[in-house]
């Protein structure tokens, strides 16, 4: 009886033992199989940040300006509907280098001639007989197209148009199109059935003779009445016959036109620089990125020889349990009668046999 409950506790003892074995391997197969997969992730995770790294890094940060283009609706229209405008430039006195010279002179016979002939045609058509053809050389210098600013560069459409072929054959293509555009042959018919009657006043400064009581430039300055009469420049409002608002000449249509181009395209090539700027300074930024992204995939790869260290301890417990099992056998024969007798009841010796 006593025999049969040490057997029954002994199977028990063996089953948990089995059971907790089998526990322990499946956890260890299962920690391995999660340390794999983290592993997997960790070191593709490494490639990407190297990857994404060495591109940042290999950026190219040049980036070049979007071509400008100026259609001639984008002027002629802003012409139809403008004012009477009369401002024009004057040219400068001071010296050149021959070097401008010389290339302006090429600008004149070459880009600026179309330009002049589009002018002519223009002024033929819709001049009065009163108004005077301007030469080439009048139209250039109150355009403000002077070898003294194109030398000086402080105008950049002078030297835009000078320089840039993209830029004078727009310029000529508008001025083409102002010739035969309805809304400003509108305006013109206006202007050659227009008549003076209005004025323009304006202030200007003219000599006059005045007395001043605090002058003492002259003999007896100081008797009644005290002071002298002296020359001041006085304002004197000066008006002259004019056309009623909203009546522009051919002229003014021409330099509206050339005024309204250059500021369309002044403001485009703002917008473009502004634009590649700011594309650049992004490259910049990306490109400075590259390094640390290169440095947290080091991090990254850092982690996952931690996690494969880890895995190698498991790897080796594996074996040596294996390596345990197997001498398994050989440990239990040698210990069998001992063990057998822990569990084996003892007899009753003072009991006389049968």
């Amino acid at each position: 009886m006593h025999q049969g409950a040490y057997e029954s506790r002994g199977a028990t003892v063996e089953k948990l033992i089995n059971l907790s074995r089998r526990v322990e391997v499946a956890y260890l197969g299962a920690l391995r199989f999660v340390m794999l997969i983290i592993a997997t992730i960790v070191v593709l995770t490494a490639l990407f940040f190297l990857f994404d790294g060495a591109r940042k890094l290999a950026t190219s940060t040049t980036v070049v300006e979007a071509p400008i283009g100026v259609a001639p609706s984008e002027v002629i229209s802003a012409v139809a509907t403008e004012k009477q405008t009369t401002t024009t430039a004057q040219g400068d006195t001071s010296q050149v280098d021959s070097a401008a010279s010389r290339t302006f002179m090429a600008f004149m016979n070459g880009n600026f001639t179309p330009y002049y002939n589009s002018y002519v045609a223009l002024a033929k058509r819709y001049n009065k007989p009163e108004d005077r053809l301007l030469t080439r050389n009048e139209l250039a210098t109150g355009l403000g197209y002077t070898v003294d600013a194109y030398s000086d560069g402080t105008e950049a459409s002078v030297r835009r148009f000078v320089q840039d072929a993209a830029y004078a054959k727009q310029l000529n293509a508008t001025a083409a199109a102002l010739i035969t555009d309805t809304r400003v042959a509108g305006q013109l018919r206006k202007y050659q059935a227009a008549q003076k009657t209005a004025q323009s006043c304006s202030t200007i400064y003219q000599p006059r003779r005045v007395w001043d009581s605090s002058s003492t430039g002259c003999e007896g300055w100081w008797q009644s009445p005290v002071g002298c009469s002296v020359i001041r420049r006085m304002p004197v409002q000066q008006c002259v016959p004019a056309y009623p608002d909203g009546i522009t000449s051919p002229a003014q249509a021409f330099l509206q036109m050339d005024t309204g181009f250059r500021q369309i395209w002044a403001n485009k090539s703002d917008m473009s620089a502004a634009e590649a700027n700011a594309k650049r300074e992004k490259l910049v930024a990306t490109k400075l990125s590259g390094g640390p992204t290169v440095i947290r995939a080091a991090y990254v790869f850092g982690a996952f020889l931690v996690i494969m260290f880890m895995f190698l301890i498991i790897a080796v417990e594996r074996h040596l349990r294996q390596i345990a099992q197997m001498n398994a056998p050989l440990v239990s024969g040698s210990h069998s009668a001992p063990s057998t007798a822990l569990l084996t009841p003892p007899h009753d010796t003072d009991t006389p046999s049968a």
